[in-house]
């Protein structure tokens, strides 16, 4: 028997025991002398790791394995509620049931929307008293008590969670969970920013609230592909490390160079007309341009409609861009290396001549130098250079403003002699595949549509339409793409890819509307500027989405964010200031993670599968169906389907795969010995591909080839196997067998001369079974009989249709005639 225990304080200690049959046992101890004890069941060999779901955390909570510490009381949560306590067996009851989590998602969605909802405006015009122009007052108590009701309900999940599941003390417990950690984070914001009312003057209170925005990332643990994402991109950040260390200290040297050689330097007087620092005293009028300088939108109105302007006081002070201390220089390098408007802070530095001095144009030319090492060196660390396959259509780009109409005319008619063509060759596909066969090749489809949409712009006067249809030309290029091997590889990696890309993107959908949200909180009364205007700002929710999508490409980030960090007296210190902390990280942090992380991970999905899908095609796993394979396959077959009826039987389909070359059949295979047991090694063969038989159990040419192609590939027939409309896999592309209608006028005349040497070879049987010549009336009768077994095959071939045609073998030029 063995024991292990601990003090607890000096009330009490509480010991394990654990006997000869593995039970263990609780002791606890008091300090009156009192002694309990609790089976406390098997002993745990290990615990569980990794995220798991909060109903099974339940469970695994409930279970022996996962006591609290040894100072509280065995089994219990809290330290208060023991497994056979009401409040933990409701709380049990209530976190286990399924339909808790789908109400939390939910809430969770209903929350997001109202966040949305809460836009800045919503603010102010809810102070209006009801009933006055402009005033929702009702909205803002609507929105309110919302807030209430929402937070309510998340604390009451949040309650039964820790009931059920302990706070702390086991590996299944509430915190041992990031998820968790996070979901409590953000109920204690929302708890914090109702608490403390409507004082929403405060800064305070207006961060607090912006973190509200944080409750759709509750969303991610709800879902197991937005979780691997987010996992995924936490779990390369040891690998990043190093790079972004690398990086930083690229960037701290370049801001420490820049700190040397430009600090004070491009500083200015903000009054056009004062060159010198000593001059930059007192007032200026503002006139014209000049008079976005003032501190609010009224008055900068006024002073344009002012021939005399307004005062302004002079200053002499560096533009948002400098190098005066380390972080500004940190901010300055990070937006040239980001290369957006970096060659505007290049040419400022350029001109510089020193601290307290005006600039004058290209005194410092070597400065450039300074700022192309930027980019060749932090550049080209952050960013990927990105190679694409662009594909042009002459006559579709052939279109330009100001055409003559004898342009115009031409450019018709050749797109209606297209039409022609492409309804041309649909309407032979159609002939020679038949329906079935035709709409199975997702192509053909393709084609199809485009063929309708290019008659319906012809034919009818659709109006407006008529613009619309003609985008469906455009999409004709995209049939080019079947004959590019490269192509198609590109076009299936896009398909390959499209499940993570939508999961990354949903998460990057995720990230905008918080980043959104929290913009509405914190930049919604900023004084517009030259890059913060009308279009782009963050005053309704809409116009933050696109604001931000602007930023995430790179597009005058730097100078939004500038705008966003105005300061006295270009702005009201009472209104519509900036942050001058709040802002850079605020737009740095998106800029990363939008640009540098969730961007490039869509890119590396994409590279990801391309090599994946690149490595399959090179290898197809060790074999390929190649035209001297094809060849001996339709040899082989002729000699058991001499008449050429697509179809052999179980017994000719075994010493097919006999006669058949190493590795699509038996012959030459190097494990194989060829004896009498040949023909039962491949009967077995057979009976492994499993392959479907047609009517009166006979085998058809192509299911049979595409089954024995699978096995030689190494593939799994019964995931494989197509019954519809058997296509053939040759050189790593899915070819269907073309040339139909050609093929079976050449099947037509193989059986025509099958059949006289079958007239030949029946009657050498009849004059051997005779032992005399026959004669004339014996041998028109017996050529006879042959000849209608010969149209009786032909006539059964016609009336099968192409489709069935397509079943049947040929040559190698025709089978590889159709690329589907």
């Amino acid at each position: 028997m063995m024991y292990r225990g601990r003090m607890a304080g000096t009330s009490r200690m509480t010991t394990t025991i654990t006997d000869e049959t593995g039970r263990r046992l609780a002791v606890k101890i008091t300090k009156s002398g009192d002694v309990s004890v609790k089976d406390g069941g098997a002993m745990s060999m290990g615990s569980e790791s990794g995220e798991i779901p909060d109903e099974q955390r339940v469970q695994l909570a409930k279970s022996p394995e996962a006591d609290m510490p040894l100072q509280w009381p065995q089994h219990y949560t809290l330290g208060l509620f023991s497994p056979s306590s009401p409040i933990r067996r409701f709380s049990d009851m209530v976190v286990t049931n399924p339909w808790f989590g789908r109400i939390v998602l939910v809430l969770i969605a209903l929350s997001s929307v109202l966040l949305a909802v809460d836009e800045p405006a919503v603010a102010k015009c809810q102070r209006i008293p009801s009933g006055s122009p402009g005033s929702c007052e009702t909205l803002g108590t609507i929105l309110y008590v919302a807030d209430v009701c929402l937070t309510a309900l998340f604390s009451f999940e949040l309650v039964v969670k820790l009931v059920s599941m302990g706070g702390l003390g086991s590996p299944h417990a509430y915190f041992s969970s990031g998820w968790n950690i996070l979901d409590f984070a953000i109920v204690g914001v929302s708890i914090a920013s109702l608490a403390l009312g409507e004082a929403s003057s405060l800064k305070a209170l207006r961060s607090l609230r912006a973190l509200r925005a944080l409750r759709p990332l509750r969303v991610v643990s709800r879902y197991p592909s937005l979780k691997l994402v987010v996992n995924s991109i936490f779990g390369a950040l040891p690998k990043v490390t190093n790079v972004a260390l690398v990086n930083f200290l690229f960037f701290f040297i370049f801001a420490i160079v820049g700190v040397q050689n430009f600090t004070g330097a491009l500083s200015q007087c903000n009054d056009p007309d004062t060159e010198s620092l000593e001059a930059c005293v007192g007032m200026f009028n503002v006139t014209g341009s000049l008079c976005v300088m003032l501190p609010d939108t009224e008055q900068a109105e006024a002073c344009r409609l002012d021939p005399a302007g307004a005062p302004f006081p002079r200053l002499w002070e560096p533009p948002p861009y400098h190098f005066d201390n380390v972080l500004n220089g940190l901010l300055t390098v990070f937006e040239v290396a980001t290369g957006e408007m970096w060659p505007d802070i290049m040419y400022v530095c350029v001109d510089s001549v020193g601290p307290g001095q005006p600039r004058k144009k290209d005194t410092q030319p070597a400065a450039a130098i300074f700022f192309v090492m930027i980019q060749v060196l932090c550049a080209f660390f952050m960013l990927e250079v990105f190679t694409g396959v662009v594909v042009n259509s002459i006559f579709l780009a052939a279109r330009f403003y100001g055409q003559p109409p004898e342009w115009e005319t031409i450019l018709e008619t050749t797109s209606t002699v297209f039409t022609v063509v492409f309804t041309t060759e649909a309407c032979v596909k159609l002939l020679g595949l038949g329906l079935s066969q035709y709409f199975v090749v997702t192509w053909n489809k393709f084609d199809f549509v485009l063929v309708i949409a290019g008659w319906v712009g012809i034919l009818f006067d659709v109006g407006p339409l008529a613009t619309l249809l003609r985008v469906f030309r455009v999409a004709r290029i995209f049939r080019l793409v079947r004959t590019s091997r490269g192509l198609m590889q590109l076009l299936r990696t896009l398909i390959v890819s499209i499940p993570s890309l939508l999961n990354v993107g949903a998460l990057l959908l995720l990230l905008f509307f918080i980043f959104a949200c929290v913009g509405m909180n914190l930049f919604s009364d900023i004084k517009h500027g030259e890059f913060l205007n009308d279009e782009a700002n963050f005053e309704s929710f809409g116009t933050a989405m696109v604001t931000l999508f602007r930023v995430s490409t790179g597009e005058s980030y730097n100078g939004i964010m500038h705008d966003a960090m105005v300061q006295p007296p270009y702005c009201d210190p009472d209104t519509n200031c900036g942050d001058l902390v709040l802002a850079p990280i605020f737009f740095v942090v998106f800029f990363i993670i939008s640009s540098f992380v969730l961007l490039n991970l869509l890119v590396a999905i994409i590279l990801d599968n391309f090599e994946d899908t690149k490595s399959a095609e090179s290898t197809k796993l060790g074999f390929r169906l190649t035209e001297d394979f094809s060849r001996h396959y339709q040899d082989m077959w002729s000699k058991f389907d001499p008449l050429a009826t697509g179809v052999v039987s179980f017994e000719d389909l075994v010493q097919l795969v006999c006669s058949l070359k190493f590795p699509l059949g038996l012959r030459d295979h190097p494990g194989v010995h060829h004896g009498p047991d040949l023909g039962r090694i491949a009967e077995k063969v057979l009976e492994q591909l499993n392959i479907q038989s047609v009517e009166n159990e006979m085998f058809e040419f192509q299911i049979v080839l595409q089954a024995l192609v699978n096995n030689a590939s190494g593939k799994d027939w019964e995931q494989a196997r197509i019954t519809a409309a058997p296509k053939l896999q040759i050189q790593g592309d899915l070819k269907i067998m073309g040339g139909l209608r050609q093929a079976l006028a050449v099947r037509k005349i193989q059986a025509l001369v099958r059949s006289r040497n079958e007239f030949k070879r029946r009657l050498v049987v009849m004059e051997e079974e005779l032992g005399r010549p026959a004669t004339e009336e014996e041998r028109s009768k017996l050529r006879t009989q042959t000849m209608k077994t010969d149209r009786r095959t032909a006539a059964m071939m016609f009336a099968m249709g192409t489709a069935d045609a397509a079943h049947r073998p040929q040559s190698p030029e025709s089978a590889g005639a159709g690329i589907s």
